[in-house]
């Protein structure tokens, strides 16, 4: 029976909640076999037949590849689909959880990465999470002292890759759920990992909820209406961080100037630094231990100083009055040297990027290479000197590095290149002049195309041309 004050569970109260989404070109359900996705798949197949107008409908299964039954659960969900006569994939993703990871996280990973590759613009992805669901996950949220953020819970919608997503069962129970399917002599698929106490999720379902609920029936209710003030709260902080990143935000990067962060109180500046992460650089917040040590040990810090906080998802580190978020930097190996055909390009070891060079006469600063000089690739040792174009004297690359601003952590990551022993080129930003070819003469300008691991290029030189 539906509680009072809300219609019947049943094809119209999906179609109701589907009204903000009817210019949709595609429903994709994300089909796992379970009764609640069963459920909305079958809703949705029963609008689809009811409307000719009604957008398609496909069913998304992704396979985790880490329970001894998924094959036939794959199998279970083609045949389900075919037999309401809709589109139906399968979607392989490795599932299994890295060390640092839960295998509840490690799936969930791959799951939406999954989920967000596959939608085309104009889809909106229908995930079946309830009432019930909703309950556990802020409870969750609460055992692990989250934010406002984390107690808002699930959104009821979201943009993801192309396209949108959607929890349309929100405020549907589990029960009402079961009973539909009951009623439609529906057949699913009952995981019994879901009977596992260890993992906290079935835990609380099984022993806690219950317990709760005979003393507060209307638990799910009341779980639900504080998750949505939370998430009016946590709206409120995204406002204002966005309204302080842009007043932060250093000049053309996406660094954040540390004088201006300063300037905000303890708690607005930590919220901006949330924000700065999670939106700005789509990366997971850390927890509040790794936050209170950006925010009272590395922006507060003396300039001349190069502080470092890592995590799981990447660095902080602080140059010249800048706050700069990295990804974890692949290890480069130490005295790397590579031999280079300029005729071809070259792959620069821990991602980053490649090196080719473009033969010809006229215009640009090109070096001088013959077909029996060697050159080759490789990265700061220490003591490297050249006399770059523009320049009077000969120079010490660490010299060009500070006065140039190029932070520390990058400066050994820059790829030097070797003619006969003799350093000709930094990168693609400084030539040596004593190898620089005459107007008319033929030689090689070369180019660098950065790799992913080398971020914030604004604070690089401009390649020399």
């Amino acid at each position: 029976m539906a509680p009072a004050g809300r219609v019947a569970f049943d094809p119209d109260y999906l179609q109701s909640v589907l009204t903000r989404h009817a210019e949709a070109s595609r429903y994709v359900v994300a089909y796992s076999g379970g009764v609640d996705s069963h459920v909305l798949l079958h809703l949705l197949q029963q609008l689809a037949q009811s409307c000719a107008s009604f957008a398609s409908v496909a069913a998304l299964h992704i396979n985790h590849g880490i329970h001894a039954h998924a094959a036939d659960w794959a199998t279970h969900c083609t045949r389900v689909a075919d037999g309401l006569g809709i589109a139906f994939k399968c979607v392989q993703v490795d599932g299994v959880h890295r060390p640092g990871q839960s295998p509840e996280e490690a799936a969930r990973i791959a799951r939406y990465t999954a989920f967000s590759d596959y939608l085309l613009p104009g889809d909106v992805l229908l995930l079946a999470q309830h009432q019930d669901d909703q309950t556990e996950t802020v409870l969750l949220q609460l055992m692990r002292g989250a934010g406002v953020t984390g107690l808002a819970g699930m959104a009821p919608e979201s943009d993801l890759g192309r396209g949108q997503l959607l929890r349309p069962l929100l405020a549907v129970t589990r029960d009402e759920i079961v009973a539909y399917a009951q009623q439609q002599g529906l057949e699913w698929i009952d995981d019994p990992s879901n009977q596992d106490r260890a993992v906290d999720r079935n835990f609380l379902r099984h022993d806690v909820i219950p317990l709760l609920k005979s003393r507060w029936p209307a638990l799910d209710r009341v779980v639900g209406r504080s998750a949505r003030h939370s998430a009016v709260a946590s709206g409120l902080n995204q406002d204002l961080a966005e309204l302080d990143y842009h007043d932060v935000r250093a000049t053309g990067s996406d660094t954040l100037g540390t004088d201006r962060l300063l300037g905000l109180e303890l708690a607005r500046r930590c919220n901006l630094i949330r924000f700065w992460l999670s939106r700005v650089h789509q990366v997971r917040v850390p927890d509040t231990q790794i936050l209170d040590r950006v925010c009272r040990e590395v922006i507060p810090c003396q300039h001349d100083r190069t502080p470092l906080v890592q995590w799981g998802e990447g660095e902080i580190r602080r140059f010249q009055g800048h706050l700069f978020f990295m990804h974890r930097q692949p290890r480069l190996e130490s005295g790397v040297s590579l031999d280079w055909d300029l005729n071809t390009v070259i792959d620069l070891p821990a991602g980053l990027g490649r090196l080719s060079a473009q033969h010809g006469c006229g215009g640009g600063h090109r070096i001088r290479s013959h077909a029996s000089t060697h050159v080759r690739v490789a990265f700061r040792v220490g003591g490297e000197k050249l006399k770059p174009v523009g320049f009077d004297c000969t120079r010490s690359l660490k010299n060009l590095f500070q006065e140039h601003h190029i932070p520390p952590w990058w400066r050994d990551r820059i790829p030097l290149l070797f003619v006969d022993s003799k350093l000709a080129a930094v990168g693609d930003f400084w030539i040596d002049q004593r190898l620089l070819v005459n107007r008319n003469e033929p030689g090689w300008q070369i180019h660098w195309k950065h790799g992913n691991t080398l971020e914030n290029r604004y604070f690089l030189p401009s390649p020399i041309r």
